[in-house]
């Protein structure tokens, strides 16, 4: 290899430096490893490739008795002598899931026992040669009855001053259906917190992505409200998944991810796995893992793996240590891309329910740009990879935004645009979300009309799902039949509207799409303001995701468009979908020789039917079909028929939704069936 020139290599090394501190320098950027120590300890310590990872926690340690004596112990000197060896730092992680609370409960329970506690992890850090500490405290011991969140902030308020007084660090791992537990003192006390953003899914409940990106963006979004600094955050990520066999938490396990590798290797640049009907294994896969490590670049200081042991080493191409090292390295020697909102002007004013057009342009001088994306506040409402850059943004509720573009270039470096303001006003009447809705038909629950307090009534301040609309409405992404959304988190006294029209006045079936895990809850459908279904009960389901419909028969509707309201008289449940589909009920006929038949099939029908029909008796049967909506019914066809069997494509008649009649008359004799088009 042929020496550089110097003075290139002078250039080389000040546009490093550039990048480095635009990056925060890759000496503060963390990377973290848990190592368990039931599995592979030793060993597994041996094969962490140390370039790679800056930091380790041993899980766990724990009191294993009253008394708070910690262990296990065993091989955790030979451990932190090989991390050490390597340039490392490592820490013990207290606490884990399965914890014992009655131990825990005991140490937590008065000031002194806390004070007697800390004073056993402080011996213990100094008897094991420890870096520090890391806080796992969570599931059953962290819900406010084992240990509350006054103890809790005491307890890390204590020992994070113990061990800093001694150079010493200490950090937390937490997911945010904890948060409600961790005070901002206590949140702030942590040199960082390892954001657990994971879990989402899992054995106990159906299927489902555990650990999505966006997921990442709103759990950052969330502890960065408590620690304040973004320096102090380490975003967590998973070398496991969960696979299901069936629609519902049975016959669900977890899986590491070098053991689906193994089994299929496509997995590694994907985050699903369908191996066989009604099975499906969800996970996250390299261009994932590398995505969050950007995001992590430019959100946080850091990225958590757990664990190092159920990764692929990184001499194979689907490490995903290996995948964050990349990005990172990458980022290092990098570029900034530059990136700006072109449309709208900054301070827009619009009426809710109006399209919002927002177009950037962005720039990559050692690269190309890859994907622009825009985001209100930290909700990510659109990518766009093509110039010019452009998305449009529907369904969002009365608010101010703060809205900007981030650029992400070919080698996951990521440009933030300057903020601007837009203002969407509430309109003054609701108004329609896609629709009016036919009725027969189905009604996404999620295309809610259109008007805080008019088309929508939601007691929460946002979206808590995140996902399709920018409403308080909570909206998430569903497994039910593998796409779409529902609408969760709901409360007593909150209400949903539609716009919809029904077809004819009727008597109908009411079908509704729930899942909860608990039992009582119920809700009603109105009519322009009447109840019409009356009190539905919903039934636990057994889980968020197993949904299972609940039907309603004989509701009796008025023909015409109209606003149908959903309201939500208890809460804590989940709403996929409405459907309404049109009873078929006998039509009395004056045929009783027999000598006329007709079979609609299927009935009720959405896309092709066919009518079949005899005619046994001598001269011309005259057949029609009619809308059976309205006083004066409209004649669709009227034709005459010679005896024999006859076929006819209903598909062909280009029918709308509604109910219709089907009649065939024959020298006094008259056959009449009811046909249905959903």
């Amino acid at each position: 290899m042929s020496k550089i020139h110097s003075s290139f290599s002078l250039f080389f090394c000040t546009l490093c430096i550039l990048c480095v501190s635009a990056f925060q320098a890759n000496a503060q950027f963390k990377v973290v490893g848990y190592l368990v120590n039931w599995n592979a300890f030793v060993s597994g310590a041996n094969a962490v490739d140390y370039t790679k990872v800056t930091h380790i926690n041993i899980a766990f340690i724990n009191p294993t008795n009253t008394s708070g004596t910690l262990g296990p112990t065993t091989s955790l000197s030979t451990v932190v002598g090989i991390v050490h060896s390597n340039n490392a730092k490592v820490l013990a992680s207290l606490g884990g899931a399965g914890a014992s609370t009655t131990n825990w409960s005991a140490v937590m329970s008065t000031p002194t026992t806390r004070t007697a506690f800390i004073a056993t992890i402080m011996q213990f850090v100094s008897d094991y040669n420890l870096d520090g500490v890391d806080i796992d405290i969570e599931g059953d011991l962290l819900n406010g009855s084992v240990i509350t969140s006054a103890q809790y902030q005491s307890f890390v308020v204590e020992l994070g001053t113990a061990l800093h007084g001694q150079n010493k660090l200490m950090t937390a791992a937490l997911a945010t259906w904890f948060g409600s537990q961790v005070t901002n003192t206590a949140a702030q006390a942590f040199d960082w917190i390892n954001v657990m953003s994971y879990d989402a899914y899992g054995t106990w409940t159906g299927p489902g992505q555990h650990s999505s990106y966006n997921s990442a963006v709103s759990d950052l979004a969330y502890w960065l409200n408590k620690v304040v600094d973004k320096n102090h955050l380490v975003l967590g990520v998973p070398s496991y998944g969960y696979k299901w066999i069936n629609n519902t938490s049975s016959g669900s396990s977890s899986i590491q991810y070098n053991t689906l590798v193994g089994q299929y290797a496509r997995a590694v640049n994907q985050d699903s796995i369908t191996p066989g009907t009604g099975q499906a294994i969800y996970y996250n896969g390299v261009p994932t893992i590398k995505d969050k490590t950007a995001l992590a670049i430019n959100n946080a200081n850091g990225v958590m793996m757990w664990t190092l042991q159920y990764d692929l080493p990184t001499s194979n191409t689907g490490s995903l240590i290996r995948a964050i090292d990349e990005v990172i390295q990458a980022t290092l020697h990098n570029a900034v891309p530059t990136v700006s909102i072109t449309s709208p002007a900054n301070n827009s004013i619009y009426i809710e329910g109006d399209t919002i057009s927002l177009s950037a342009d962005a720039l990559d001088s050692d690269g190309m740009v890859d994907k622009v994306s825009f985001y209100a506040g930290t909700q990510n409402i659109g990518d766009d990879t093509n110039v010019p850059y452009s998305i449009t943004w529907i369904g969002a509720g009365p608010g101010t935004y703060t809205v900007n573009a981030k650029a992400k270039d070919n080698a996951f470096a990521t440009g933030t645009s300057s903020n601007i303001t837009i203002t969407i006003n509430t309109p003054t009447a609701a108004r329609s979300f896609g629709g009016p809705y036919a009725i027969p038909g189905k009604i996404e629950a999620e295309n809610f009309d259109i008007g805080k307090d008019l088309g929508y009534h939601d007691l929460e301040a946002t979206n808590q799902g995140g996902a399709y609309r920018a409403t308080n409405v909570d909206i998430e992404a569903t497994t039910d039949g593998g796409a779409g959304y529902d609408v969760g988190w709901v409360q007593a006294g909150e209400w949903l509207s539609y716009t919809v029209n029904v077809a004819a006045t009727a008597i109908y079936n009411l079908q509704v799409r729930v899942a909860t895990i608990n039992t009582g809850r119920t809700f009603h459908i109105e009519m322009n303001g009447t109840n019409v279904s009356g009190t539905i009960a919903v039934p636990n389901t057994g889980a968020w995701t197993a949904f299972q419909t609940v039907t309603v028969p004989n509701v009796s509707l008025t023909q015409g468009v109209q606003a149908m309201k959903l309201v939500f008289d208890s809460g804590d449940f989940n709403v996929n979908y409405i459907n309404f589909t049109a009873t078929v009920t006998a039509i009395a006929d004056a045929d009783a020789s027999g000598s006329l038949s007709a079979v609609v099939s299927p009935n009720p029908f959405s896309n092709e039917a066919t009518l079949q029909f005899s005619l046994k008796d001598g001269g011309q049967t005259k057949v029609t079909i009619s809308n059976m909506i309205g006083a004066s019914p409209i004649t669709l066809v009227d034709q005459y028929f010679a005896p024999g069997d006859h076929s006819l494509a209903l598909n062909g008649l280009n029918l709308p939704s509604g109910i219709y009649l089907c009649t065939l008359t024959n020298a006094g004799h008259t056959k009449a069936v009811k046909i249905i088009k959903e």
